[in-house]
């Protein structure tokens, strides 16, 4: 029973030291972290701060790799800032993964302590978690093809990096569609009839899958790679022939079908400009099959996150 009244005894007076307190707040990340105040509410101290990303949300000062997430950790002393130990026990937007904005902390000083009196100065440091891979999707369209004008296609890529010391390995990869159409037309029809009629049809349809290897500078200025993998081509071609009221028979020619060719791709992207959580970039690729030697030019638009 003396134990008990002795406890409530302590705990009263515990709470009557921490409404005596003056609290200071500082930063130790200031580039990170700012408006930092902080109350007392009956037994707890509250802190709020507000965290903010810079420098375009780069974690690192090569600027490779773009963090979303901090560290945070929270601080306190009361010898006017000469030592200072961690806020055991505080609980709210401290810890590991916190994002951007405003922020609020809770400590209980007296549930790890005997109470705070004096000068209490608090200190937030906050340090950002760099992501050791970060990836990338770009929209690509067929632009131009030498050799062959009629071919349409557009593509979807992935892009896979990882941060090294001087610069990001990438990894490439990449589907394309493409869809080459031709249609061949009888000058005049066999009763000279002078009408311009489609004699054949012809339509090649290709998937093909690509994987690469490149490298991305600093800052992110330029990548560049190389890339190979398995095009799977299918011609559909069709005959016209036409009757004298004007109707047409068409054929098809089985003889063609599907064949396995290899493609070469090599590109580079260019960086657009940065935002906080982004870079957008400008992709240009040329794209090939080794067997027929149609040389593709691709190119759209890619973000990196």
């Amino acid at each position: 029973m003396k134990f008990d009244i002795y406890s409530l005894f302590l705990n009263k007076l515990m709470r009557i030291l921490i409404t005596t307190i003056a609290i200071t707040c500082i930063s130790y990340s200031e580039e990170y972290v700012s408006n930092i105040t902080a109350s007392i509410n009956n037994d707890s101290i509250q802190i709020n701060y507000k965290l903010q990303m810079i420098n375009k949300g780069y974690a690192d000062n090569k600027k490779l790799s773009k963090s979303r997430f901090y560290t945070i950790l929270l601080y306190y002393s009361i010898d006017n800032g000469v030592s200072f130990y961690h806020a055991l026990g505080a609980y709210g937007n401290i810890g590991n993964k916190i994002g951007e904005g405003n922020k609020v902390i809770i400590w209980k000083p007296l549930n790890n302590s005997y109470g705070l009196i004096g000068n209490v100065i608090f200190k937030i440091y906050a340090e950002p978690e760099i992501p050791r891979m970060s990836f990338g999707i770009s929209l690509k369209k067929n632009i131009d093809t030498i050799n062959d004008s009629n071919i349409n296609g557009f593509g979807i890529g992935l892009n896979i990096y990882g941060l090294t010391k001087n610069g990001n390995l990438l990894f490439p990869i990449a589907i394309y569609s493409l869809t080459d159409k031709d249609t061949k037309y009888y000058e005049t029809d066999k009763w000279h009839t002078h009408v311009k009629k489609p004699s054949e049809y012809i339509e090649d349809r290709d998937i093909c899958i690509t994987i690469g290897f490149g490298w991305q500078t600093l800052n992110r200025k330029i990548s560049y790679y190389l890339s190979s993998g398995i095009m799977m081509s299918k011609t559909i071609r069709q005959y016209y022939d036409y009757n004298s009221d004007g109707t047409s028979n068409i054929t098809y020619d089985t003889s063609t079908g599907s064949s396995l060719l290899q493609p070469l791709e090599a590109g580079i992207n260019i960086k657009l400009f940065d935002n906080k959580k982004t870079t957008v970039l400008l992709p240009i690729t040329f794209l090939t099959d080794i067997n027929d030697l149609n040389i593709y030019l691709i190119s759209g638009i890619g973000i990196q996150f």
